[in-house]
């Protein structure tokens, strides 16, 4: 019996376009949702907007046809993942701690098992959206080792005009999008992401974080 043919592949420029229009549509939603939407109290649309951000993420990965491997969703390699975002991760966490010391501005959350689950479930819904579609729809439009600085950019953006957010949103994403391009793991990006959100939270003065605002909510402060 002949071999099956093999399965038809789409050319290269229509998933370099369609990689392109997904992250346009799903970063130019999140930013009228930030600077539209929520400015105006229109918490119907927010929601809807929302929603529909919601669908273009769980809807790319179906789309381009991913794996659970590449998509980060996978334990087997959780211990390696976390070997090569932690050690950075903790040298971030000792300047934090050092730098609250030195102004006196440590606040302890009053109950941290709480917080940081919190803080991970946030981070993990984040790291979805940054590692397992924006960041492998910048790989699919061609940008390969420039696809962790790029959406590490795109991260650092959502977060302005708070300049400091800004700042370390582009070296947490730099550091998390490079950890997932070597060794694609959800879990062990959020779990640094998460660690350091409590750790700064808790150490940096609040008019230095701006209380994690961002958008007119960070100028109207």
């Amino acid at each position: 019996m002949p071999a099956s043919p093999p399965a038809e592949q789409p050319p290269r420029t229509a998933v370099c376009v369609l990689a392109t229009a997904e992250v346009v549509l799903i970063m130019g939603l999140i930013f009228l949702i930030i600077w539209v939407v929520k400015p105006l109290g229109r918490s119907d649309l927010d929601l809807s907007l929302r929603v529909a951000v919601g669908v273009l993420l769980l809807g790319s990965p179906w789309l381009h046809h991913d794996s659970r491997e590449r998509l980060g969703l996978r334990f087997d390699n959780f211990w390696n993942a976390l070997a090569g975002v932690l050690p950075i991760s903790l040298v971030a966490a000792g300047v934090a701690i050092g730098a609250g010391l030195l102004l006196k501005s440590i606040d302890p959350p009053r109950n941290a098992a709480v917080e940081l689950a919190y803080y991970f479930a946030w981070a993990l819904a984040q790291q979805f959206a940054l590692q397992s579609v924006i960041l492998r729809r910048l790989e699919d439009m061609g940008l390969r080792g420039g696809a962790p600085p790029a959406a590490a950019a795109l991260f650092s953006l959502v977060h302005a005009p708070n300049p400091a957010l800004t700042l370390l949103t582009f070296l947490g994403g730099l550091l998390w999008c490079s950890t997932f391009r070597r060794t694609p793991n959800i879990v062990a990006v959020a779990l640094s992401h998460a660690i350091l959100a409590v750790v700064i939270a808790s150490t940096l003065p609040p008019h230095v974080i701006g209380g994690y605002r961002l958008g007119p909510a960070y100028l109207q402060r």
